[in-house]
């Protein structure tokens, strides 16, 4: 058997606290980042199986965001990589909708406007996944009331941050 090698490391940040991040992108590695990039996790649902047996669901609705310091070329990819996302799917809709009406006043029907949205959607998941893609380096792990934890790509980089912030590391596969 073959053990992989730990390759991320977790800090849970425990309240609201002012945080000081290293003098380093953890996106990109390049010293001196002089831009920032606000990692968001919304919706930690979780449900409880008694709650399910007796036929109610319990939502723990939990979102946090925090502010990581960047290279100013990776946060302006970022940025247009999360407003393509949305430029896709809200002009997908306008579309559709545009030729919804077209399709009302033909005779002949046709199945564009179905296409136009699935094409939309479609995009629209490409351009959330390329930002997942980016981000994995550094994002957050999971939100409760209580902490956020939040994940590393770099051993070296979860260091000098807890080290800044008091905080501790964990290192999990």
């Amino acid at each position: 058997m073959f053990n992989k090698p730990i390759k991320n490391y977790y800090v849970l940040i425990k309240g609201r606290k002012t945080l000081t991040f290293p003098p380093i992108c953890p996106f990109t590695g390049e010293p001196m980042p002089s831009a920032w990039v606000t990692l968001k996790q919304i919706g930690n649902v979780r449900y409880s199986p008694l709650w399910l047996l007796l036929g109610l669901l319990k939502n723990n609705y939990n979102k946090a965001s925090l502010k990581v310091k960047a290279s100013q070329g990776f946060a302006n990819l970022y940025r247009k990589v999360q407003a393509m996302k949305w430029i896709s799917l809200l002009g997908g809709i306008g579309v559709t909708v545009i030729f919804l009406e077209l399709n009302s006043k033909s005779p002949n029907p046709s199945m564009i406007p179905f296409l136009v949205i699935f094409v939309a959607v479609l995009g629209s998941a490409a351009f959330k996944s390329y930002g997942y893609i980016l981000i994995k380096n550094c994002h957050i792990s999971s939100v409760t009331n209580e902490h956020i934890e939040v994940c590393f790509a770099s051993e070296d980089y979860a260091s000098s941050f807890c080290k800044l912030n008091g905080l501790e590391y964990e290192a999990r596969r």
